[in-house]
C-alpha cells in the first residue's frame, strides 16, 4: 500500500478477449490490438478461452503496427478459477498447444461435448509459462485453496489477478486478494478483463451473455451489469482506476517483458521420414531425383534436363523445399506400389524434379517449362503439387499418410 498516492502509467494490457471467444468476446483480434495501440499501450495480452485460434490475426494485427502481441490462452477449469496463460518462448507455446490439443482429442469426446479441464492438467504446461489465476467476483477461501494447489501443481510461474469490476466493492476486493497472494507468496497481477474495444459494443456483448445463458434482454438483470465497462481502456485512466494498487500494473508490465515468443518464430516443420542413411532432406532428393532421371532417360540424361534439374536443385535447396519434394514422392511411390492410378498436374508439370521423380509425365526433353511459374524466390511459400488419386481408392492413401506422419 506504500504507493498509494504515486502515479504509473501501465505498458501493457493483460486479459483480453475477442470473438473466438464464442458467445464472450465482442470483437474481432485486430479491432482489439488497433485499439490498443491507438490508446498508447505497448503491449497487448489476448487470451481466449481454451484456443489459440484468435492469435493468428492478433498477430497480424500487431506485426503491421508498433505494438507487441502477447500470445495466451484463457483455460477454463472444471474444479478451479479460470487461468490465463501467456508464454514467454516457443517452449511455452508448444507447451499450451500440447495441453489445449491433448483435451480437445480426449478419446470418446465429440466436438459438441463440452469441454472438460481439471486443474491436475496444468501440470503437463512447462515452465516457461506466465499463468494468472483469475478470483471469482466474490473471492473466497475456496478460491485461495485452490490457488495454493495451483500452484504446487504446475511448473509455470504463479500470479494472482485481479481486475475491477466498478460495483463499489473493488476497494475491499482488491485489499483481500492483495493480502492473500502476499502471504501464498505471489505477486498481484493487474488484468484488462476486456470483452470488446470500444464502448459502443456494449449492446452486442450483452446479446452474446443472453444467447450463452439462454435468457432475454428484459431478464438479464445482473448478467448485463457484469458486462458494463469491458472495454479497453487507455494507460492514463488505467492508472487512475488502480491508484493505491499500482504495484499490480508493474508486476503486469514486468509479467509482459518476460513474454518474447513471436507467432513469427513459427513455420512449417516438414517430415523428416522422408530421408535415409543420414542424408539431409537435400541430399535425398537430389540421389531420388539422379536415380530418377536415369530411369527416365535410359539412353542419357539431357543436357538440357541437366541443366533444369540443377537450376530447380539449387532453388529447392536455397528455399529449404526438399523435404516437401520428398514427402509428395513418398505418397507418390505408395500409390504407385498399390496400383492407385495417380497423376500430378497444375504448375507441378513445369517441374523437372517432379518429372524425374515420376510426380508428373510432362517431359522436359520436349517442352520449355518454366519453373518459376511452380516455385520462385519473390513468393514466401512453397510450392503447390496437385496429385490425382482416383476416387475409389483415395481413401488408401489417406490412411497410408495417417498411419506413416
Amino acid at each position: 500500500m506504500a504507493d498509494r498516492f504515486t502515479s504509473y502509467r501501465p505498458q501493457a494490457v493483460l486479459g483480453c478477449v475477442t470473438n473466438f471467444s464464442f458467445l464472450h468476446g465482442a470483437s474481432h483480434p485486430a479491432e482489439i490490438v488497433t485499439e490498443a495501440e491507438r490508446l498508447g499501450w505497448g503491449a497487448v495480452g489476448i487470451a481466449d478461452m481454451n484456443s489459440c485460434a484468435g492469435l493468428v490475426r492478433a498477430h497480424l494485427a500487431a506485426d503491421a503496427g508498433a505494438i507487441t502481441l502477447l500470445a495466451g490462452a484463457c483455460i477454463t477449469l472444471s474444479d478451479g478459477p479460470n487461468v490465463i496463460c501467456y508464454v514467454r518462448n516457443r517452449n511455452g507455446y508448444e507447451s499450451l498447444c500440447q495441453l489445449l490439443s491433448a483435451v480437445m482429442c480426449r478419446p470418446g469426446r465429440t466436438s459438441k461435448d463440452p469441454l472438460t479441464i481439471h486443474k491436475g492438467e496444468l501440470a503437463r504446461l512447462s515452465g516457461d509459462i506466465e499463468l494468472i489465476t483469475i478470483p471469482p467476483v466474490q473471492p473466497d477461501i475456496s478460491y485461495r485453496t485452490q490457488c495454493q494447489q495451483i500452484n504446487l501443481i504446475t511448473e509455470a510461474t504463479v500470479h494472482a489477478g485481479a481486475y475491477l469490476m466498478r460495483d463499489g466493492c473493488d476497494e475491499s476486493r482488491l485489499e483481500i486478494l492483495s493480502r492473500w497472494a502476499e502471504a501464498d507468496g505471489l505477486v498481484m497481477v493487474a488484468l484488462g478483463h476486456v470483452l470488446y474495444h470500444v464502448p459502443s459494443r456494449r449492446p452486442l456483448a450483452d446479446l452474446l451473455s443472453c444467447i450463452r445463458e439462454k435468457q432475454i434482454l428484459q431478464k438479464a438483470g445482473y448478467l448485463l451489469s457484469r458486462n458494463a465497462e469491458r472495454h479497453l481502456l487507455s494507460p492514463n485512466e488505467m492508472s487512475h482506476r488502480w491508484q493505491g494498487y499500482e504495484t499490480a500494473l508493474r508486476h503486469a508490465d514486468a509479467l509482459a517483458s518476460r513474454c518474447q515468443f513471436s507467432l513469427s518464430e513459427i513455420s512449417y516443420e516438414y517430415p523428416d521420414e522422408v530421408t535415409s542413411l543420414h542424408r539431409t532432406a537435400l541430399q535425398e532428393l537430389e540421389y531420388q531425383t539422379r536415380r530418377g532421371a536415369q530411369t527416365r532417360y535410359p539412353d542419357g540424361v539431357p543436357e538440357k534436363v541437366k541443366a533444369y534439374l540443377k537450376k530447380e536443385l539449387d532453388l529447392v535447396g536455397r528455399l529449404d523445399y526438399a523435404a516437401y519434394f520428398l514427402t509428395v514422392f513418398d505418397i507418390v511411390q505408395f500409390a504407385r506400389s498399390r496400383n492407385i492410378l495417380c497423376q500430378g498436374r497444375g504448375s507441378a508439370a513445369n517441374s523437372a524434379i517432379c518429372y524425374c521423380l515420376y510426380i508428373t509425365s510432362v517431359d522436359p526433353a520436349r517442352s520449355e517449362p518454366l519453373f518459376e511459374r511452380f516455385v520462385s524466390d519473390a513468393r514466401n511459400e512453397p510450392p503447390d503439387i496437385d496429385v490425382d488419386f482416383e476416387h475409389q481408392r483415395r481413401e488408401e492413401v489417406i490412411q497410408y499418410i495417417y498411419h506413416r506422419y
